[in-house]
């Protein structure tokens, strides 16, 4: 397996040896000495994290407001809850504690439990709007978020 780098035009083919190749691997590439070394940037998990986070606060986020939900406090509990159920989510998937053969029924495995969690959250804690409008957005918007959860991870690593 090979690596080709094309910079301003110049082409180089950088070798790979096939025992590193595998899902969770990760590779710096210094341009000056053309050579790859394994290891990641400091920051590189924090940013990953911050940005499944935040796309998915956008997504839900859409929905709840789709769905009527104005109010300042309402707001507030929907950030909370959240950002509770996306720690926990981001913990287990970063964590290392999922293999990523398994990822896909794990992923839908834990989005369940989230529903299972927010649902009687968003009823006890949310005061806006009827019971049925609640339990729709919880349902609809970690039905949405598991999708696009499912299409970032196939582009984002993990």
């Amino acid at each position: 397996m090979a690596l080709c780098v094309n910079r301003t035009g110049e082409a180089q083919i950088i070798s790979l040896p096939a025992e590193l190749l595998y899902y969770k691997n990760v590779f710096t590439l210094n341009f000056s000495s053309m050579t790859l070394s394994e290891g990641v940037l400091p920051l590189r998990l924090v940013l990953l994290v911050v940005l499944r986070v935040v796309l998915t606060l956008m997504l839900e986020g859409f929905v709840f407001y789709l769905l009527r939900f104005h109010d300042k406090r309402s707001w507030m509990t929907f950030f909370i809850i959240n950002l509770i159920t996306q720690g926990f989510l981001n913990t287990v998937l970063s964590g290392g504690w999922i293999n990523g053969g398994y990822l896909p029924p794990s992923l839908i495995l834990l989005e369940v439990l989230i529903v299972i969690v927010e649902i009687p959250a968003f009823l006890i804690a949310l005061k806006e709007g009827k019971w049925w409008k609640r339990l729709l957005y919880v349902v609809s918007a970690n039905l949405l978020s598991l999708l696009q959860g499912g299409i970032l991870l196939s582009y984002l690593p993990i």
